[in-house]
């Protein structure tokens, strides 16, 4: 199972192959030594409790240094050791930008920041960071919606089959308690059902971004439409209107200048305005490109 690829990995092998140069030559120590207790034993009256102590002591390098040496060249628990590392330097990016995070993060799992680490393979750049955080953002709105719908799933089955009408019927349901700054962010539309404000349509990297989440008694359902091909529109739009949110991709229409920008608008618009038809999905699911 190849996870990474191997020239992530070379950091590891090598705090791997330090280890096991350094067991070899503590092993290597306590031979001698042992070699020297065992010829002051064979004289008269000689203690064996400190040979007796070396052996175990020498057994025992010898163990750890052939479990490290097989570690070592395991490729699959090498590149999961390099994983691993990623996951710690994500988090690292994570606080020193932490205008690109949500409230929602407190949300998110080890396999969410695992497997946006695995996805991200790389983050030498900036704008790498940006992809994975943004990616991130949608795992983590997507965990708050399942807290919510457990929320909404005990509320129900302990007030008849009624449905909860805003998040003051749910607090004695949820697993921990909710920031008020997070509550903020979303709406009762109607009983039974939580979704997110559209309070705007751009993200912390000045692209669009329209992210959808509705909760309700036993289904999460979230929709995430991206295009970073119409940030010149969006910063002429800011511009104009004094930095006010974006609610409604048509607002843009003005703004564009080109045709590609004309025809990124018109998926927008007509994604934004598509009404979702069926029942509502467990999984976060990307729409567009």
């Amino acid at each position: 199972m190849a996870l990474l690829g191997k020239s992530n990995c070379h950091s590891s092998q090598d705090s791997l192959s330090e280890l096991n140069r350094q067991l070899q030559k503590e092993r290597d120590e306590s031979t001698n030594r042992l070699a020297s207790l065992q010829q002051a034993t064979n004289q008269p009256r000689g203690d064996n409790s400190e040979l007796l102590r070396l052996r175990a002591e020498v057994g025992r390098l010898r163990n750890e240094s052939r479990d490290v040496a097989r570690t070592a060249s395991d490729p699959d628990a090498t590149e999961m050791k390099s994983w691993l590392e990623r996951v710690k330097r994500l988090k690292e990016k994570t606080a020193q930008f932490p205008g690109l995070t949500i409230p929602e993060f407190q949300f998110l799992s080890d396999e969410d920041w695992l497997d946006t680490a695995r996805k991200a393979k790389q983050m030498d750049s900036e704008a790498d960071v940006r992809k994975a955080l943004s990616s991130l953002r949608r795992a983590a709105k997507s965990a708050f919606g399942s807290v919510v719908e457990k929320a909404m799933t005990g509320y129900s089955q302990a007030n008849n089959g009624q449905l909860p009408s805003g998040f003051a019927d749910l607090k004695p349901y949820l697993s921990t308690p909710l920031d008020e700054t997070l509550l903020q962010g979303y709406e009762f539309p109607q009983p039974g059902v939580m979704a997110d404000k559209p309070i705007s349509l751009i993200d912390p990297d000045g692209n669009y971004q329209s992210s959808r989440i509705q909760v309700s008694p036993h289904s999460v359902s979230t929709t995430s439409y991206g295009e970073d091909g119409l940030k010149q529109a969006i910063q002429a739009f800011s511009a104009a209107n004094n930095g006010q949110p974006l609610n409604n991709p048509s607002q843009l229409l003005p703004y564009v200048q080109t045709p590609d920008e004309q025809e990124r608008l018109n998926k927008v618009i007509k994604s934004f305005n598509q009404t979702p038809t069926g029942p509502p999905v467990r999984d976060a699911q990307r729409v567009g490109p």
